[in-house]
């Protein structure tokens, strides 16, 4: 069987990083994480696409192509300021399980044969369901146990589509489907990582549940290997394109309704795979990856600057918040700015790049909507959070320790230099900063932000009507009955997630589709 050197190195360095002394772990799982890093730069700029063939490395031209690099180097850069953060807090296990599920992800990503390929898949969900486990609050047994049945069962349509694709070709090594059942079945397995609609269910429960240092391995790796799944096993379709486009919509406008910070990141996470989904289903795969790796800097920008900023287990509301140090406004405020999509940061980079493949088509007008409902999610995020100068000043700030604030630091710089300097290179620099390419996102820009001044007031945390509000009626005006059914929106969405038998019942809705498409291609 071939092994890969590529997905060895991340996993023995994570068993390293165990016997390491604790005062020292956080500087070694920061320097083994450059060192991958610096190995898939030199991939990216050698990257010429030719076959390879070394013992015991996989033989495949994705490995030295600029998309296997591409997305290996989003995993590697990634991990680096993240463990150099959580190290210093002491999280000693959940940094091993972080640097497992990266040597999973560059499973997937380097993996020649189908059965390669599987197994890194697998090692990504049992690594990221033990960090839900490893965390210390007393309800993730439940979900981590949760997340891990409904990524098995997603694990599981997958494997037969493997079957019965090995069956049809006689062949392990990795392909586009060769039927639609195989299509179907790998659609169902990819798209459960890559949080669907309507099978992203799992993703709302489980984010703003564990711990924040969990959030925060969670929205690096989960739903990127699911992306890179959709790169890696399915051909660009005009169906992974809608859901794309339907994602990226769903995702933005759900973060509008919400009044917490951390189901406005998860809500803003499936937006954001949206516009990778849409990309890749219509062929764009550098857009798709670029903005994978983008994404991934940015929001583990915003995610670790809330979590040092913020006592999210005292005050976690947009509407109440500790006063915020000066530096931590200003990491949001680029973290923010990427998202939004504006130049120089990289964000603008990739979604532009997005957008272009979609010019002209039904899918480029849904993204068109979800950018401008993401500059409205993003833009009320960032005002009742960091800016307004209502915030409650009764809980004092947390203490950021220096390793923390250097990890966070490093993370503004890589998002301000890949948007600068885009990683594929001076022709895509030259394309997207152009005068034509920062006009057709501004266009998209300051309507949402005009939209969200004029509903400022409606929009407003404070105002959001309760449940027992609307038991109780509420004023019959012309604002009050839509902004309830509006805010309603989201919260049904919560409620449902936290139906103790819904994921089992998702689950069996998988099972009983295996079963119908199994008699199907059988009976062919």
């Amino acid at each position: 069987m071939e092994m890969s050197l590529f997905l060895a190195a991340p996993i023995m360095l994570a068993v390293a990083m165990l016997h390491v002394p604790a005062q020292v772990r956080h500087w070694f799982g920061f320097a083994v994480s450059l060192a991958l890093a610096g190995l898939t730069v030199w991939m990216l700029n050698n990257a010429v696409g030719a076959q390879l063939s070394i013992p015991f490395v996989l033989r495949t031209e994705w490995l030295f192509s600029r998309d296997g690099a591409l997305a290996a180097a989003a995993f590697a850069v990634t991990a680096a300021p993240i463990l150099l953060l959580t190290g210093a807090k002491g999280k000693r296990l959940q940094m091993f399980f972080l640097m497992f599920a990266v040597g999973g992800a560059w499973g997937v990503v380097f993996a020649h044969t189908y059965i390669a390929l599987f197994l890194s898949w697998e090692i990504v969900t049992l690594t990221t369901a033990l960090i839900i486990l490893a965390d210390e609050r007393p309800q993730s047994h439940i979900i981590g146990l949760r997340f891990l049945f409904v990524h098995l069962v997603a694990g599981l349509c997958m494997l037969f589509g493997i079957f019965m694709q090995y069956s049809l070709t006689g062949t392990m090594t990795l392909a586009y489907p060769a039927s639609p059942v195989v299509t179907g079945l790998w659609v169902l397995g990819i798209g459960t990582k890559a949080a669907f609609l309507p099978i992203h269910f799992w993703l709302p429960f489980t984010y703003p549940k564990v711990s924040p240092y969990a959030t925060l391995f969670l929205a690096m790796i989960t739903t990127k290997v699911g992306v890179v799944g959709l790169v890696r096993l399915l051909p660009p379709m005009p169906f992974i394109a809608y859901m794309g486009g339907a994602m990226a919509i769903y995702g933005a406008l759900l973060a509008l309704v919400q009044i917490r910070m951390r189901p406005v990141m998860s809500y803003l996470i499936i937006s954001g795979v949206g516009f990778m989904a849409a990309a890749a289903g219509l062929g764009s795969n550098d857009a798709a990856l670029l903005h994978m790796f983008h994404h991934m800097l940015y929001k583990s920008l915003l995610f670790m600057t809330i979590l040092i900023s913020v006592d999210l287990s005292r005050s976690g509301a947009l509407k109440r918040q500790t006063p915020k140090p000066a530096w931590a406004t200003v990491l949001v405020l680029i973290g923010s700015a990427a998202a939004i999509g504006l130049p120089p940061f990289n964000g603008f980079v990739s979604k532009y790049l997005i957008k272009d493949a979609a010019y002209g088509t039904p899918v480029g007008t849904l993204l068109q909507i979800a950018a401008v409902l993401t500059v409205m999610a993003i833009g009320r995020f960032l005002y009742y959070t960091y800016i307004s100068p209502n915030r409650d000043r009764s809980i004092s700030p947390l203490d950021a320790m220096p390793e923390q604030l250097g990890a966070i630091w490093l993370t503004a710089l890589l998002v301000i230099l890949t948007g600068l300097f885009p990683v594929l290179g001076a022709d895509v620099a030259g394309k997207v900063y152009s005068w034509e390419a920062v006009w057709s996102t501004l266009q998209l820009v300051l309507p949402g932000l005009l939209i969200l001044l004029a509903f400022r007031r409606w929009l407003h945390p404070n105002t959001y009507p309760t449940h027992s509000a609307r038991i109780s009626g509420l004023r019959e005006t012309v604002w009050e009955r839509p902004k309830a059914l509006f805010f309603r929106l989201g919260e049904m969405e919560m409620e449902m997630t936290q139906l103790p038998n819904v994921q089992y019942v998702v689950a069996a809705f998988f099972m009983i589709v295996l079963l119908i498409m199994v008699v199907l291609f059988t009976g062919a």
